[in-house]
């Protein structure tokens, strides 16, 4: 039986869509063969629910594919349209075999492209994904992980005062202006403990105080900055603030913002990057349209 959470991958389907192929007599349709493998398989709600990035149902998405491939490796054949019958081969097989033999396959189309002269990119993911889509969204994941890392490279390169301005400018994109606010950076000898303020209405009414610090990796916030954060908000008059850096807050600073009476959001490094990956800020964004082939149109 399947784990309830875990969404099978194209791999974990080879063995039971060709097994439940053998199983309804050597000859079965689409629909037959997911209806057996769900079945047999024990499938949860939440699994058989589960949408990918394309919009549909993973489960039986994986299963097209995993026909496809059975296919390839000459496990399978397809008598007429949504129709599959096994093979000689693929009634003799075993798991083991199977699985080595699939992959094999899969190089050898990718080798055969390169050698066409195709334009291929090679993406290095785990080798339970196979998806086409979801080694996009993988390999879309990894690049932007890469881009925030340089973010937080560029930052620590520039004066502490761009810093707070990145951060103004990241809570006024969240939403923290309001339509009718303003938002200004506060640095400087005076700036009475805090770097930037977020005014969310146009009589000043309601502002919402930050402090950046531009630190190294290696320099954790300590327990002492939250405190003298919430000094400069009692000078203030404030009860919420948002303290943000690009290293990381020790354990104690956490304690002490969760122990105050005031609300105090902190952002590390890490959550700064996505923050601003998520809310344009510092960041050029690209559209692009992915196509590939439907092995369900095919079959």
């Amino acid at each position: 039986m399947q784990s309830e959470t875990r969404v099978p991958t194209m791999w974990d389907l080879l063995f039971p869509v060709l097994d439940a192929v053998r199983r309804l007599g050597g000859t079965a349709s689409n629909a037959q063969i997911d209806e057996a493998v769900i079945a047999s398989e024990r499938y949860s709600k939440a699994q058989l629910e589960t949408v990918g990035s394309n919009g549909r149902e993973l489960i039986p998405y994986r299963m097209a594919w995993a026909r496809s491939y059975l296919k390839k490796a000459g496990l399978l054949e397809s008598t007429e349209r949504a129709v599959w019958t096994v093979t000689e081969k693929g009634n003799a097989i075993g798991n083991d075999e199977m699985l080595q033999l699939v992959k094999a396959v899969s190089d050898r189309s990718r080798g055969e492209e390169v050698q066409k002269g195709r334009s291929v990119s090679i993406v290095t993911v785990p080798d339970d994904s196979v998806d086409n889509v979801e080694q996009l969204a993988e390999y879309l994941s990894r690049w932007h992980r890469l881009v925030g890392e340089s973010l937080l490279d560029q930052l620590l390169r520039q004066p502490p005062e761009f810093l707070e301005r990145v951060i103004v400018d990241l809570l006024s994109a969240m939403g923290y202006s309001g339509s009718d606010g303003w938002s200004k950076t506060l640095g400087g000898r005076s700036d009475g403990g805090v770097d930037g303020v977020v005014i969310e209405d146009q009589l000043g009414m309601r502002k919402l105080y930050c402090q950046a610090k531009r630190y190294a990796k290696s320099r954790p916030i300590g327990p002492g900055d939250i405190r003298d954060f919430i000094g400069a908000l009692d000078i203030k008059r404030r009860h919420e603030g948002v303290f943000v850096t690009t290293s990381r807050f020790t354990d104690e600073a956490r304690q002490a913002a969760e122990l105050s009476s005031k609300h105090i959001s902190l952002i590390d490094g890490q959550y700064l990057s996505e923050l601003m990956l998520r809310c344009d800020i510092a960041v050029a964004s690209h559209s692009f349209v992915f196509k590939q082939a439907d092995p369900e149109y095919f079959n």
